[in-house]
């Protein structure tokens, strides 16, 4: 249906959260029985990008209530005279945002005093997982800020494969605290059941050594990684306080005789894998001694 008929539906439907918003965003403040939608809806309802038969609604979640194709999403926001005590506070604009962080804004501004943006739509089938988190916000950090909600329903995938974030108000500029309890965050809200966890992009290896860094595993882990890694001549690691987390530049490492090369991730799986396995520890491949010792 065209979004107007879309958002007309919605607004018979009568939804009790945002049912006063709806309105105010086609009629106008204080006006509950208009013919039909004002100048100013009108003006909204007109955008090239806003045409089509295949608008449909999408959802809502704690700011607002979304409605889309397949292609592109328009986001109504809270109505700051409606619900003053909830308003957004959102502390960097579309244009504040680098490329490639979130999906594309085309357009945002206020519809009778209701701020709505005009955007891409990210595929949201897939559920992102710890592999594409931890590096888009180590990509948010470089770029000087922080993603501080890295839920899994925050982030989705363009048409290229690529993890964006949904929505713009949840970065603020970058600072170390911030950045690990997102991190912090991140590695708490995964699906990951299973750690250690290593994986890589194209420049860096990441180790997650534990769900939190309170459990009791943690400590003895890093102690040994960090070792291992010394033992190698491997440096450059960063630990970041307050997390599980170690990013190491990518490498390849030689070890053994005869000598084996395999790159700094496989190297650390396998070293994970032979630190776990009780009967590889009883025959000298545990890593505390002389480095990992992948089995061989």
């Amino acid at each position: 249906m065209k979004l107007e008929e879309a958002l007309l539906a919605y607004i018979q439907k009568g939804d009790p959260q945002f049912y006063r918003d709806a309105r105010f965003t086609i009629y106008g403040s204080g006006i509950m029985n208009a013919p039909e939608p004002n100048a100013e809806a009108r003006r909204l309802l007109s955008l090239p990008s806003l045409q089509g038969d295949d608008f449909e609604y999408i959802g809502q979640g704690g700011h607002g209530f979304v409605f889309g194709n397949d292609k592109i999403v328009i986001k109504f926001g809270e109505n700051h005279e409606s619900h003053d005590d909830h308003r957004i506070e959102r502390t960097l604009q579309a244009k504040d945002i680098p490329e490639g962080l979130a999906a594309k804004v085309y357009e945002d501004g206020y519809c009778n005093g209701m701020p709505y943006s005009v955007g891409e739509r990210l595929d949201t089938s897939k559920t992102p997982t710890l592999h594409e988190i931890v590096p888009y916000l180590f990509k948010c950090r470089d770029k000087g800020l922080v993603y501080w909600d890295p839920r899994l329903t925050n982030f989705g995938h363009d048409a290229e494969g690529n993890i964006k974030a949904i929505d713009m108000p949840h970065f603020k500029r970058a600072d170390d605290k911030s950045f690990a309890c997102s991190l912090r965050d991140a590695i708490w809200l995964s699906d990951s059941r299973k750690f250690p966890e290593v994986f890589s992009d194209d420049k860096y290896t990441y180790a997650v050594l534990a769900k939190k860094p309170e459990s009791s595993e943690f400590a003895e882990v890093r102690k040994q990684l960090m070792a291992s890694l010394n033992a190698v001549g491997i440096e450059g690691a960063e630990s970041i306080p307050e997390t599980t987390l170690i990013r190491i530049p990518a490498t390849t490492v030689k070890y053994g005789l005869p000598p084996q090369v395999h790159s700094l991730t496989e190297y650390l799986r396998l070293g994970f894998e032979a630190h776990a396995g009780r009967e590889r520890a009883e025959s000298g491949m545990s890593w505390p001694d002389r480095g990992i010792h992948p089995p061989m």
